[in-house]
C-alpha cells in the first residue's frame, strides 16, 4: 500500500521519524530504503560526544536549520561509527544526498570524501579548503580558504582578513576578533577584520565578537556595512579606546594594554585631563540602526557608557540582550548607569525577549520600568533580595512569559526558595525557569541533561 504513494510524500513522513526508526524502516523493502536513505544523509554531525538531552527535550537538538530549511540530523558518535559512515559515503552515491555537515574535531578520514559532497548547502568545518560545493550558502570555519563567494551566511571563528567586495550575496556575517599564535591568543583591531575596496555589505545580520576598536574605526565599519538594512546586530565583548586628547602627555592610547587602561583613566580623571574628541562607535552607528529588531550589546569604554543612548535611538526592538558594564566609569556610577539602561529599555514595550546581565537590581526599579512589557516570552535578570511574594507578583505581571532566568542575591537557602518559586509560579504561563544553577520544568520539577544550559540560553532568546 505505502509503495503506491509518491516518494516525496514518503520522504515527508520520514522527516518526522527519529534516526533509529528511520533506519529500521529502510530495511523493510527497496522502496522505503530509497526514501529513508535520503532522509538519513541530509545532515551529518560528527563529534566526540552525544548531544541528546532528556527525552522531553531531545527534539530541540534533533532539528537543524539550513538557511531557513529545517532538516533532521544523523549523529556519528564513535570511531567505529565514523569509519562505517566514511565507507558508506565512499562506496556509494549517498555522499551526494548530504546538504549539511558539522565536524567539531579534526577532519581525519573525512577529508577524503568531503570534497565529493557537491550538494552541500551548509558546512561547519575546521577549515574550508576541503570544500567543492557550488551551492554552499552557509559556512562556519576558523580557516577561510577555497571558499564560495556566493555565500549567504559566513561565520569566522577567529580573526581572518575579509575582502567584503568578494561577498556580494552575503546576508549573515559573524566574525570573532581573536587571533591565535602558538603561545597565546589576543584580540585584534576592528580594522584588521574588513577590507572594503569601496563595496558595502548589504547584511541582515552582523555579529562582531572580542575585537578592539581604535579611534576613527567606526568610520571604517560604516564604510563596510549598509547598516540601514541590518535587522540583527550583535556587538559582543568589544573594548573601545576613547578618542582622548591629552596634550600634556605623550601617551599613545592605542598602544596601552587593556589591563593598563583603567589605571591611566583614573589618574587623568583626578586632574580633569580627559577631553574626548570625535564620536565613539555607538554614537556613530545610532543614526543608521533605527530599524533593528534584535540587539546584543556588550561594549566597554572606560570614559563613558553610551549603551542607554544607543538602545533609545532604536525604534522598535523585539529582542535585547545587554550586559551592563561593572567597570568604573568616569562619567557615572553603577546605580545611575542601571537606571539609565532600564529607562532606555522601557521605551521598547513590544519586546519579546529581554536578557539583562548586571549586578542585582532593586525590585522597585524593575517594577517601575519593566512591568508594562506584556509581550515578554523570555526574561533574564538579577534581583536584590526582597520579599519573595513581591518577586512572584512581579513575574506574574508578564502574561506571556514562558522562559525565566532569575537570580536573587542573596539567596541563602537555595533549595527551599527554588521550590517556593516553582510552586508559586505553577499556575501561570511559565514553562521553564532557572534559579541559581538549577533548571525546572514548572509542571514536572527539576530537569537535567547534557548541554541543557545551552538549550535553555537559546530558548531565552528565541521562544
Amino acid at each position: 500500500m505505502i509503495e503506491a504513494l509518491p516518494s516525496e510524500i514518503v520522504l515527508q513522513i520520514c522527516q518526522n521519524l527519529h534516526q533509529s526508526d528511520c533506519f529500521h524502516l529502510m530495511l523493510c523493502n527497496k522502496f522505503l530504503s530509497q526514501c529513508c536513505r535520503e532522509r538519513l544523509y541530509q545532515s551529518i554531525i560528527v563529534d566526540d560526544e552525544s548531544l541528546y538531552l532528556d527525552d522531553l527535550l531531545e527534539d530541540s537538538y534533533y532539528l537543524r536549520d539550513i538557511c531557513g530549511v529545517k532538516v533532521y540530523s544523523s549523529r556519528v558518535r564513535t570511531s567505529y561509527g565514523l569509519k562505517q559512515l566514511i565507507r558508506t559515503l565512499t562506496e556509494s552515491d549517498s555522499v551526494l544526498l548530504i546538504q549539511r555537515i558539522e565536524v567539531n574535531q579534526d577532519l581525519g578520514l573525512l577529508r577524503h570524501c568531503i570534497f565529493r559532497m557537491t550538494n552541500l548547502k551548509c558546512a561547519q568545518l575546521p577549515e574550508s579548503g576541503v570544500l567543492n560545493a557550488p551551492c554552499l550558502q552557509s559556512l562556519r570555519t576558523r580557516k577561510l580558504e577555497g571558499f564560495n563567494n556566493n555565500l549567504y551566511e559566513l561565520e569566522l571563528t577567529q580573526s581572518c582578513k575579509l575582502s567584503v567586495s568578494d561577498f556580494k550575496h552575503l546576508r549573515k556575517f559573524s566574525v570573532n576578533g581573536i587571533a591565535r599564535t602558538s603561545l597565546k591568543q589576543y584580540r585584534v583591531p576592528l580594522s584588521s577584520l574588513f577590507i572594503t575596496y569601496g563595496h558595502k555589505l548589504k547584511l541582515q545580520e552582523l555579529t562582531i565578537k572580542s575585537a578592539l576598536i581604535y579611534p576613527q574605526e567606526s568610520k571604517l565599519l560604516l564604510e563596510a556595512v549598509e547598516f540601514s538594512r541590518v535587522q540583527v546586530l550583535r556587538l559582543i565583548d568589544l573594548f573601545e579606546y576613547p578618542t582622548l586628547s591629552v596634550p600634556e602627555t605623550d601617551i599613545k592610547w592605542e598602544d596601552l594594554r587593556m589591563s593598563d587602561f583603567p589605571q591611566w583613566i583614573s589618574r587623568l580623571s583626578e586632574d580633569n585631563q580627559f577631553p574626548q574628541t570625535g564620536k565613539v562607535l555607538l554614537e556613530a552607528l545610532s543614526p543608521y540602526v533605527k530599524g533593528l529588531r534584535v540587539l546584543e550589546l556588550q561594549v566597554c569604554n572606560f570614559l563613558a557608557d553610551h549603551g542607554p543612548q544607543f538602545i533609545s535611538s532604536i525604534t522598535d526592538l523585539r529582542t535585547l540582550k545587554v550586559k551592563i558594564p561593572c567597570q568604573h566609569f568616569v562619567a557615572s556610577d553603577m546605580d545611575t548607569r542601571i537606571r539609565a539602561y532600564l529607562q532606555s529599555i522601557s521605551l521598547h514595550t513590544n519586546l519579546c525577549h529581554l536578557v539583562i546581565e548586571s549586578p542585582p537590581i532593586d525590585l522597585p526599579l524593575l517594577e517601575r520600568y519593566l512591568s508594562q512589557m506584556s509581550n515578554l516570552k523570555g526574561l533574564k535578570l538579577s534581583v536584590k533580595s526582597i520579599d519573595q511574594a513581591r518577586i512572584v507578583s512581579f513575574i506574574q505581571s508578564f502574561p506571556e512569559l514562558e522562559f525565566l532566568d532569575l537570580g536573587v542575591d542573596p539567596f541563602p537557602s537555595y533549595e527551599f526558595q527554588e521550590k517556593y518559586f516553582v510552586e508559586a509560579l505553577n499556575h501561570g504561563p511559565l514553562q521553564y525557569a532557572r534559579f541559581s544553577t538549577s533548571i525546572y520544568d514548572i509542571k514536572w520539577g527539576k530537569i537535567k541533561g547534557k548541554h541543557i544550559e545551552c538549550w535553555f540560553d537559546d530558548k531565552l532568546m528565541t521562544v
